[in-house]
Order: C-alpha cells, then sequence, then structure tokens
C-alpha cells in the first residue's frame, strides 16, 4: 500500500473508481453526486491541487499493487489551530482488509510528526457503523454527536465527531513501544 498526492493525471482513474462505486459511497457523502463527469473531476482536482498549494488541505490517493484504490486526506486544515479533519473511503471490494487503517494510520503519523499537527477529527455519519469503528480502531475518542449537520441524499443527518490529540496520539505510540520492548 501506498500513498500519493492527487495530480490531475489522476481524472480518469479517479472517476472510474468513483463511478464503480458511486452507489456505495453516495450512502455516506454528499460531494460523490457533483462528480458525475470526467470534467467536474478534472476540476475537483484541480481544486485539490489549489488547497494543496495553499496548506489548506491535502489528498493523497491510496494505491493497492500500484492501482488507485481510495482516497485518505486533510480537509480543513486549520494552521493557526494546528488541526485538520481526517476524511477516509476506499473501493467496496478493497473494505476490511485492513489497508484504509494503514492509510489513515499513515497520515495520522505525518500529521503529528511532520506537520506539527495538535489535534486530528474525523466526521462520519451516525449510521456509518465501519467508519466509526475505523476511528475508534485508529485510537480516535468519541467526542460529540452533531445533529443534522451534513445534508446527505436529501436528508438532514446527525454526525459524529472523534477527536485525536498530539498527546494521546504520543502515549498511545509509547504503549505500542513499551509492548514490543524486550525486558531483561
Amino acid at each position: 500500500m501506498q500513498l500519493r498526492l492527487l495530480e490531475r493525471r489522476d481524472t480518469f482513474e479517479l472517476f472510474t473508481l468513483l463511478q464503480e462505486n458511486r452507489e456505495h459511497l453516495c450512502k455516506w457523502f454528499n460531494w460523490v453526486e457533483d462528480l458525475d463527469t470526467r470534467l467536474k473531476v478534472f476540476y475537483y482536482l484541480h481544486g485539490v491541487k489549489f488547497l494543496e498549494r495553499g496548506m489548506e488541505g491535502l489528498q493523497y490517493g491510496i494505491l493497492y499493487n500500484n492501482k488507485l484504490i481510495g482516497v485518505v486526506a486533510y480537509n480543513h486544515l486549520e494552521r493557526f489551530s494546528n488541526k485538520a479533519q481526517l476524511g477516509y473511503w476506499i473501493a467496496n471490494s478493497y473494505e476490511g482488509q485492513g489497508i484504509a487503517r494503514e492509510a489513515c494510520e499513515k497520515l495520522i503519523d505525518f500529521g503529528f510528526k511532520e506537520m506539527g499537527l495538535n489535534r486530528i477529527e474525523i466526521q462520519c455519519s451516525i449510521d456509518n457503523k465501519r467508519s466509526a469503528k475505523l476511528a475508534e480502531r485508529l485510537g480516535f475518542t468519541k467526542e460529540a454527536v452533531l445533529k443534522e449537520s451534513e445534508f446527505i441524499n436529501r436528508v438532514y443527518v446527525d454526525m459524529v465527531l472523534y477527536r485525536l490529540t498530539h498527546g494521546e496520539w504520543r502515549r498511545s505510540k509509547k504503549e505500542t513501544m513499551d509492548n514490543y520492548s524486550i525486558k531483561n
């Protein structure tokens, strides 16, 4: 599994991936319906590069055997607060294999180690049990339920807000290392 910043050259592959997973993704994301042509995906990727240059967001393609299978991203980067919102999705056929978790772990480590983030948040639909389970496996803590926070499929949906702070992440890393250290 590899992560690579998305580029405009990924237009066709991303469009194809979205088409193949449209029904699956539309249950959880309100932006999927808008990306229904190659041209719209191209403009979306153009916007991604604009946000990247301004350090307002980073979108990485999840590659498995050199094939684009999903996206993991820092959306809504707030540099003055040193926080970001982590977003992720993966093709339906790759769910449950630990790939999304590995991709998220890499981006979380990068955020805390290299970007100096202090807080990372995840928001997911209250009905998205897989996403909630992944957030908890990544060490995030459920912080709040945001009532009628997103408009998905013509319905206002409650979202669950999860958080992981730098201190919580550091402690979990230390505990993991302590569990694997050799004691005399």
